[in-house]
């Protein structure tokens, strides 16, 4: 997996005025994940670093094209028209880590990104699914998701 680090401190909420210089490593995210062989990119960094900015420019591309970056701009149109973005917000994830939670930990993300998918691609409120009963803490799990 790739990794981008960055030493740039930015500012939430997202402000299209607030981002540059992050042009080469948009560039290298796109090639990642438009390469033949996609691959995945982690974007790591400590907090207030931009990370989620970064994302936001992604997924916001058609919107913000940069004039003096035309193979960016084309990069940006392509990621628009083979992927989705959704956000989903992960800080609480590895708090459930002790080995009797990581069903919990797991099930959790999985109805997140359900969630985050159903509102970008059809708006509103995703209808509930049947869960099956895997476990005898299922009902644990129902209850907390």
């Amino acid at each position: 997996m790739n990794e981008l680090q960055f030493s740039l401190p930015s500012h939430n909420p997202f402000s299209e005025a607030e981002f540059w210089g992050r042009h080469k490593e948009l560039v290298a995210i796109c090639r990642y994940l438009l390469s033949e062989a996609p691959r995945s990119c982690a974007i790591i960094g400590e907090d207030t670093f931009g990370k989620t900015t970064l994302l936001q420019y992604l997924s916001n591309a058609q919107e913000m094209l940069v004039v003096e970056h035309p193979e960016l701009n084309s990069l940006l149109m392509q990621l628009k028209k083979k992927f989705v973005f959704v956000y989903l917000n992960c800080a609480g994830y590895g708090d459930e880590v002790a080995d009797d939670m990581k069903d919990l930990a797991s099930a959790r993300f999985w109805w997140d990104l359900y969630d985050a998918a159903w509102e970008k691609l059809h708006g509103g409120k995703s209808p509930r699914l049947t869960k099956p009963k895997l476990h005898a803490d299922q009902e644990y799990i129902d209850t907390a998701l």
